[in-house]
């Protein structure tokens, strides 16, 4: 289950967006996350890249 951001709307009146966190993490959730920052990890690793010439890849 992952995270959501919950809107009331698109009303002139609605309240902003809220944070909806997860009720509990399972394990392929926790397995995807790991892999996800392992990939980040090898990506930053060898790519020869400094952090602002691929912030726009991973941010953009």
């Amino acid at each position: 289950m992952f995270p959501v951001l919950a809107a009331a709307g698109c009303a002139p009146n609605s309240r902003p967006m809220q944070w909806i966190a997860p009720s509990e993490k399972d394990a392929l959730t926790e397995t995807l996350e790991a892999r996800l920052w392992n990939t980040a990890d090898q990506f930053r690793a060898n790519s020869g890249l400094k952090a602002q010439e691929y912030a726009a890849l991973g941010c953009g």
